[in-house]
């Protein structure tokens, strides 16, 4: 038993590549859930929403397949486009109106 304690993130060079094929190996909430710092269920909750990249398994879509890719693809694109609004926002306090209409 070590006394280290274990990653936070997933080993994600374990899963983009399967030992037999070039395919990247998907994974379920929970590895999802701790790349993208969320709970689980709001994980699930976001692929139901199509607000996240996930793939539907079996007929009740019930289970879902996060591919690592996608969901890094999808967070960089969520940092980019919220910067400029972040930057707008903390430029500007709260109190203050704009005199100009």
């Amino acid at each position: 038993m070590s006394s280290q304690p274990s990653p936070l993130l997933p080993d994600v060079s374990t899963y983009f590549k399967s030992p037999s094929s070039t395919r990247e190996v998907p994974v379920g909430p929970e590895d999802a859930a701790r790349l993208l710092r969320m709970h689980p269920k709001t994980v699930i909750r976001k692929a139901r929403e199509g607000t996240l990249p996930a793939h539907p398994v079996g007929r009740d879509r019930k289970r879902w397949h996060f591919y690592l890719s996608e969901l890094d693809d999808w967070l960089r694109s969520q940092v980019i486009t919220t910067s400029p609004a972040r930057r707008r926002s903390q430029a500007e306090p709260s109190g203050c109106r704009s005199l100009t209409r």
